[in-house]
């Protein structure tokens, strides 16, 4: 969500360079789950935002299938806030978590 509260429309990712000083100027953190398999990607993200302040946001991928149908569901039982969750291909989805 941007300041204006919309909803980003993230179609494809920009270079690595200027994806790491995105993260830096927008206080988020970023994980590639991608080729890891439930619970692990769970439990990954748990630890990710374990080192995380509240209001945090962390950005995640995930492979389409399980890993997409549980971490979400599950992020959002442990209390933190699924801002978006966006499809890029058949292969992989985006998902940006706010910290409680």
């Amino acid at each position: 969500m941007d300041d204006s509260l919309q909803f980003k429309n993230i179609k494809q990712k920009e270079s690595s360079a200027v994806q790491k000083e995105n993260y830096k100027n927008n206080n988020l953190k970023f994980k590639d789950l991608r080729g890891i398999s439930c619970p692990m990607n769970f439990v990954q993200t748990k630890i990710q935002l374990v080192t995380m302040q509240s209001g945090e946001k962390l950005e995640i991928w995930l492979d389409d299938g399980q890993p997409i149908n549980n971490v979400p569901g599950s992020i959002q039982s442990e209390g933190h806030e699924v801002l978006e969750q966006v499809q890029i291909n058949e292969d992989y989805w985006i998902v940006i978590i706010k910290k409680k």
